[in-house]
């Protein structure tokens, strides 16, 4: 696999070419914008590598870990669909492949029998308790040379990159058009 840097080498070389027909282009931005999205990737494909051994993929591991999180280990699909950034028929898919591995239950929720609830079983949460920490050595390489003052710049920066990205969408929602 090519290494990052090669990658971002060929990107800025071809933002900087691309810069010089359009005059006033933002290369600065362009670059950030381009560094956050393969970085992104590459880390995905990190992920579903660790992943692959125990039959899960990202949207699973957040299922499960989000339905842990919670005081009863409870959810409903809807906020499931929130949490992942998945569409109903994906969680449908997800929540189908989760109860076939005996890692969650789907049940009738006990105030509203017509509402359908998600929760991670003893199994399940066995599951997470064992898997989460064969992880923590990746977030420790690809973390580990920043100092707690640089991650916590990076964590604040991010932060506020996401609130950008949301004020995208609010633009975009006064003009009929939504995520």
């Amino acid at each position: 696999m090519t290494k990052l840097a090669t990658h971002i080498s060929i990107m800025v070389a071809g933002i900087d070419r691309v810069s010089q027909l359009m005059p006033g282009m933002p290369k600065q931005l362009m670059v950030l914008a381009r560094l956050i999205l393969i970085i992104s990737r590459r880390f995905e494909e990190r992920l579903a590598h660790e992943l692959a051994p125990h039959r899960l993929n990202q949207s699973e591991l957040i299922t499960l870990m989000f339905l842990c999180s919670r005081p009863d280990g409870v959810s409903t699909p809807g906020e499931l669909c929130a949490v992942t950034w998945e569409s109903t028929s994906n969680m449908t898919r997800i929540g189908n492949a989760l109860i076939g591995r005996g890692l969650i239950v789907r049940k009738p929720s006990r105030t509203d029998r017509r509402r359908v609830m998600i929760g991670v079983t003893p199994s399940g949460r066995r599951f997470v308790q064992r898997l989460v920490p064969t992880m923590f050595p990746v977030l420790e390489k690809l973390f580990g040379n920043f100092s707690a003052a640089e991650l916590a710049r990076l964590n604040r920066l991010l932060i506020k990159l996401a609130g950008n990205v949301d004020c995208l969408y609010e633009a975009d929602s006064g003009n009929g058009r939504s995520r």
